[in-house]
């Protein structure tokens, strides 16, 4: 495992699904970038396989209590050599390579904006259909900022277009940065957030 979770990873994803459950939700979301860079070497047929393996004992325990996994894109990070599902030609062979229903996909549009820039409507669009669950947050393609929709460069037009015309009956879930906002000021900002979201659906 690469990353701050370590050998810890696979309980902490086990205690996921099991809290997921225990608190009715409806998806679990995760990130199919797992790899051991230190024993393989990288690429994108080995991480698919790796993802496969790793997560299906997870998936499989999901199904089981009622609950939905939804993988997330991601985007290449400059802390590891690769990160798989950081492409649409990843991320789909992924939760393809279950054939499972219960598999789908959570968009994160941030994420995409990093990853993507201007071509997210595109990719969108290539996995709409598999689209359950999202992350909103916006950014200005070079980081991720986690602001809140209108203050990055996202084109929020074209994106809520596509995803209503895939019949996307989901909710649209925020992802904020939070603990920097002032207890005077959080109240017009959960406004403003209520509005923005009002605006996008």
């Amino acid at each position: 495992r690469y990353g701050k979770w370590g050998a810890n990873h696979k309980l902490y994803v086990e205690r996921a699904v099991e809290a997921s459950a225990a608190m009715g939700a409806e998806f679990m979301v995760a990130h199919g970038d797992e790899f051991d860079y230190e024993k393989t070497e990288y690429s994108p047929e080995a991480a698919l396989a790796y993802n496969h393996d790793y997560f299906l004992p997870y998936v499989e325990k999901a199904e089981k209590a009622g609950v939905g996994v939804a993988f997330e894109n991601l985007f290449c990070e400059s802390t590891r050599p690769a990160r798989f599902c950081s492409e649409i030609e990843e991320l789909l062979p992924l939760i393809e390579s279950f054939d499972s229903g219960n598999v789908t996909c959570c968009w994160d549009f941030g994420h995409a904006s990093v990853s993507f820039g201007e071509a997210q409507p595109e990719k969108l669009a290539q996995a709409a259909k598999y689209i359950t669950c999202t992350h909103v947050h916006d950014n200005d393609t070079r980081s991720d900022e986690h602001l809140p929709p209108f203050f990055g460069r996202i084109d929020w037009k074209k994106c809520m277009d596509i995803l209503k015309n895939s019949g996307y009956g989901g909710t649209l879930s925020y992802e904020i940065v939070h603990g920097k906002i002032p207890p005077e000021v959080a109240p017009d900002f959960v406004k403003m957030l209520a509005s923005a979201g009002r605006t996008l659906y």
